[in-house]
């Protein structure tokens, strides 16, 4: 029967289409988590030059500091 036929072509419509939709969704949150990861790993480098950076300055405050010490022992 033509009827039978023309809704299981609709229902088989509606499936691809269900499916189509579950793809974009999938392909939008798959894009989003990209953007989140590369997001993070630049978050993570900053941190790690900014510790970096504190780091050096507490050599060059503690060089500097002994040799002041050096300095002082020097005029003694």
């Amino acid at each position: 029967s033509s009827t039978s036929n023309r809704s299981s072509a609709s229902s088989t419509r509606r499936k691809l289409q269900e499916a189509e939709r579950l793809e974009k969704e999938m392909q939008l949150k798959i894009q989003q988590e990209r953007a989140e990861a590369l997001q993070q790993a630049e978050e993570d480098e900053r941190m790690q030059q900014l510790e970096t950076a504190r780091k050096a300055e507490e050599r060059r405050v503690e060089a500097a500091r002994k040799e002041r010490k050096l300095q002082m022992e020097l005029e003694k």
